[in-house]
């Protein structure tokens, strides 16, 4: 056989990945010996990584007398140290005493089959091994190679007690707190967990003692890398048996099969990870269920999030509670989701929350993964620099991918929308390498051609397909993706024919960018929401029928309350007419069009100040004139001042600078409080001048707001505050002066 005729070698790449990944192989003869053979072998070992279960090669082994016996040594040891077994027999011999074990001719018990039996130690340490080896590293978002965790895993911080959102009843008929939540990809929206003054641990108190916890947090927060770490230190230890599964990753039938929790946790996640006879099983399999009951497991469980739409869901959470509540909830159990599947309550289970990176984390994440090079010792200045960017930074993925951009572009880009466009920009060009794909059978060097594709597939989803439920806005199948490419194709017919483009290969191709996740057989989601929202918006800002589509969009209780409309108030050409339309929409009992405008001007940094007026005015008011209904919503409307740049926050600036010097204490404590929380130094000489006002309440919010915004030129006021009659003040002030590092 020719190896390198591209057909055979492409069909024998596609064969033994996908027999490799389900059942032992055996290779009789010589065929491992032919090199062109061993460069496909090896590639595809090296691709599929741990998934492979043991080989066999049977060759018979010469004598050391033998001509051939040196050349045999070196070709044996270069496939053991891959993990293959090597049986010392004839082909024929083999095979025919395979043939009788088989028949029950012959005892099973053969000296072709390989002797070497394996302790029980044995098997528990070659367990460990290859957890080990499957969990010790974690990818960074533009980085080709994956990294060693355990030199690059920064400790976050884990708030013990998650605050779970305001229920729909509390709020008037809100929506249910999964979809309400804003399900920012990046970053949490509430607030920062410094000023919630929660109790905060590191994760290795976790393993301190028995615990059941769920933690929560954001996408790309670290709630995966934290869990692998979790699972390599409880290797470490070697007190407790750890398991490790992506729970993405079962399927119905398996989960039927094993029938609860424990069953399901040896067969596909202890069992499945290493290669074991039959004695071998059964006695891990006692071992293990022994251990389960004495409280000597770890468990971790990742991603309930990713299985929520799975119609076994609810099945699996039982199964979670039963195992808790039955003889074997004596082992820890910690589970990762994001916070939209929080819906179901765990009994008994703590619920945590991943804090946003502190400024000492931030260095530490960029040192680790990037080195402390010059370079990006000159990026972490830039970044301490732009404080409006603090909040994008916070979150791991997007700081990987800010670093990436700055690499890239030799700047940063701290506005939200663009730096979405700069994300969308790389993603189409890029292929996913967890799925193993080497090319794009499209040629689209730009990715113009996936982006097109990709943007009415996020729409179409929202605003054009017959949903029946809300989770059905984020799944995909593949039948979906396909009829969206053919009638993609259908409308494009030049474009398609000039590139030969057919829907078959649109759709591989952009099931083979990191857009898509896989979330079951056949079944996809967009691998962060917050990039189908703003997919959706591009096209959404673009639309003839904007007006019409965005009053719709406004009274369905899930897209308003989705980042769709918010961002397509900063990505359209004429914002006037749609501000101007926004005016006339009503308000609701839960202050949707307050919440909308709040959320919109994270997305309006460069437009006129006409334009602002007719979108900020309202929440300007609000400052004023708070209404005691309105309470609930007071962190939403100060988080939006936050969240501002550019054009925005400047006029927002001078309109709030406007409040210091209203009548009513209240208002000039609010605006002082939002002032701080712009944290913009153009605020810094107005709120000098507060800290003079009469009121102490007052003096109190300017110097809060100092602290969190400063700057030196505060320096001397603040020091003529250390004299003042309030010991709050004096406080405040104190420390703000340590954090501007003033020696003075």
């Amino acid at each position: 056989m020719d190896y390198n005729d591209k057909p055979i070698s492409k069909g024998l790449k596609t064969k033994l990945e996908s027999l490799l990944q389900k059942k032992p192989i055996l290779f009789i003869g010589y065929s491992l010996s032919d090199s062109d053979f061993q460069r496909i072998y090896f590639g595809v070992l090296d691709r599929i990584g741990n998934l492979k279960p043991k080989s066999f090669v049977v060759i018979p082994f010469p004598s050391k007398d033998s001509p051939y016996y040196g050349q045999r040594y070196l070709f044996r040891q270069r496939w053991e140290k891959r993990g293959v077994e090597f049986i010392d027999a004839k082909a024929g011999e083999f095979l025919k005493a395979l043939d009788d074990a088989l028949r029950g001719t012959k005892e099973n018990k053969t000296k072709f089959v390989p002797t070497k039996i394996r302790t029980f130690q044995e098997v528990l340490k070659d367990y460990n091994k290859t957890l080990s080896e499957n969990v010790g590293k974690v990818r960074i978002f533009g980085k080709p190679k994956e990294q060693e965790l355990n030199k690059v895993f920064v400790e976050l911080n884990i708030v013990e007690e998650y605050e779970r959102p305001v229920t729909h009843r509390e709020l008037k008929g809100m929506m249910e707190s999964w979809i309400r939540e804003r399900r920012e990809i990046f970053t949490s929206h509430r607030e920062e967990v410094e000023e919630k003054k929660k109790r905060t641990i590191k994760p290795d108190e976790l393993l301190k003692s028995r615990t059941h916890a769920i933690i929560t947090g954001a996408p790309g927060c670290g709630k995966t890398t934290i869990l692998k770490y979790l699972t390599t230190k409880t290797i470490e230890e070697n007190k407790n048996l750890p398991v490790f599964l992506e729970l993405k990753n079962i399927r119905k039938s398996e989960f039927e099969k094993a029938g609860d929790l424990k069953e399901l946790l040896f067969n596909k996640a202890v069992s499945n990870l290493i290669h074991l006879n039959k004695k071998e099983k059964e006695d891990l399999k006692e071992h293990f269920f022994n251990l389960l009951a004495e409280g000597g497991v770890s468990i971790f469980l990742d991603g309930l999030d990713e299985i929520k739409s799975a119609d076994f869901f609810e099945d699996l959470c039982r199964a979670v509670k039963e195992l808790l509540s039955s003889e074997y909830g004596n082992s820890n159990i910690i589970i990762t989701t994001r916070p939209y599947a929080l819906e179901v309550v765990f009994e008994n289970m703590k619920e945590m929350e991943i804090s946003p990176m502190n400024q000492e984390q931030i260095e530490e994440f960029l040192i680790h993964y990037y080195g402390d090079t010059p370079e990006i010792r000159r990026f972490r200045e830039e970044l301490k620099k732009r404080r409006y960017i603090k909040s994008l930074i916070q979150n791991p993925f997007l700081l990987s991918v800010i670093t990436y951009l700055y690499f890239k572009e030799g700047e940063i880009i701290g506005e939200r929308l663009e730096l979405y466009r700069q994300i969308v920009a790389q993603l189409t060009t890029q292929l996913d390498r967890e799925k193993g794909v080497k090319r794009f059978h499209i040629l689209d060097p730009d990715g113009s051609i996936k982006k097109a594709f990709i943007e009415k597939l996020a729409f179409d989803k929202f605003f054009i397909d017959d949903v029946k439920k809300d989770v059905e806005r984020l799944i995909f199948t593949d039948e979906d993706i396909s009829k969206k490419a053919e009638d993609f194709c259908k409308k494009r017919v030049d474009l398609c024919r000039i590139h030969k483009i057919t829907p078959d290969l649109l759709a591989s191709d952009i099931k083979a960018t990191p857009f898509l996740r896989e979330i079951g057989t056949g079944t996809y989601a967009f691998s962060h929401l917050t990039i189908q929202e703003y997919l959706a918006a591009s096209v959404f800002s673009k639309h003839e029928d904007i007006k019409k589509l965005f009053c719709r969009a406004f009274f369905d209780s899930t897209l308003v309350e989705m980042e769709i409309l918010s961002m397509t108030m900063g990505l359209v050409k004429d914002p006037n007419e749609l501000y101007k339309h926004l005016e006339q929409l009503p308000e609701s009992l839960n202050f949707t069009n307050l919440r909308l405008r709040a959320r919109g001007l994270a997305y309006v940094s460069d437009i006129d100040e006409s334009h602002l007026k007719l979108l900020s005015e309202r929440l300007i008011d609000f400052i004023k004139e708070k209404n005691p209904e309105e309470t609930p919503y007071k962190d939403v409307v100060l988080r939006s001042f936050a969240l501002s740049t550019g054009k925005c926050s400047g006029y927002l600036i001078k309109q709030i600078t406007l409040l210091l010097r209203y009548k009513n204490r209240e208002v000039r404590k609010r605006a002082a409080e939002a002032l701080g929380k712009i944290g913009d130094t153009r605020a810094v000489e107005p709120l000098i001048e507060a800290l003079g006002d009469d009121d102490w309440r007052v003096r109190e919010r300017a110097a809060e707001a100092l602290v969190k915004i400063g700057d030196a030129k505060a320096v001397d006021a603040l020091i003529k505050a250390l004299g003042d009659d309030d010991s709050w003040l004096r406080w405040s002030a104190a420390y703000a002066l340590v954090k501007i590092g003033d020696t003075r």
